[in-house]
């Protein structure tokens, strides 16, 4: 017969919080309105960013109790010990050009957010001036997200009205320094007739 289990347990006559209070002031020192404001951009994106940090500041973190970060040592994370960074500018490190290489022919490669060689036609890569649909279909199910929205590294792939892209667009994002908090965010819009692998 399955023991009960003590009564300051989990699930036994206790209620477990689904999300950790954030333990504002000496916590979270490098995510602040002045680091989201040195990653520059469009308008649009510098203001999509500043709103996302104003919900994580009033928001709370996610805790193991709830079904998502059940397994996850969530409750030891400390963001206090990365920093936000852009994502790295520097050429793709030479262990990834093999898997590269085995990959084959692409319409285009985006290293650390940018392209790399050439783009295939019909196809464009880059910020853009126009809004993207940030977070449209995912939403923010936690503030983990939003504080990714906060510091989104935003690159908007474009296949034109038509084009059929034969060949896959291969991404890649690596860590470039200890210590370093990456939020890359890649959006796909393919308008009509429009096709891509």
């Amino acid at each position: 017969k399955r023991p009960r289990p003590p009564v300051d347990s989990p699930g036994w006559g206790t209620s477990v919080p689904l999300c950790r209070e954030l333990p504002r002031g000496a916590l979270l020192s490098s995510i602040t309105p002045d680091a989201v404001a040195v990653l520059g951009g469009p308008a649009w994106l510098q203001a999509a960013r500043h709103g996302a940090l104003e919900r994580f500041q009033s928001a709370a973190l996610p805790a193991e109790a709830e079904e998502v970060w059940r397994y996850s040592r969530i409750a030891e994370l400390d963001l206090d010990q990365f920093r936000p960074a852009a994502l790295p500018a520097a050429e793709i490190p030479v262990e990834i050009r093999p898997l590269l290489d085995a990959i084959g022919p692409r319409s285009a490669l985006l290293g650390g957010g940018r392209p790399d060689g050439p783009v295939a036609d019909g196809l464009t890569v880059g910020p853009g001036e126009e809004p993207a649909p940030i977070g449209a279909i995912s939403g923010e199910p936690d503030a983990l997200v939003t504080l990714n929205a906060a510091f989104a590294d935003v690159v908007t792939v474009r296949v034109a009205k038509g084009r059929v892209l034969r060949d896959p667009l291969v991404t890649l994002s690596w860590a470039g320094a200890e210590g370093a908090a990456y939020f890359p965010r890649l959006v796909f819009e393919v308008e009509r007739g429009a096709e891509r692998s």
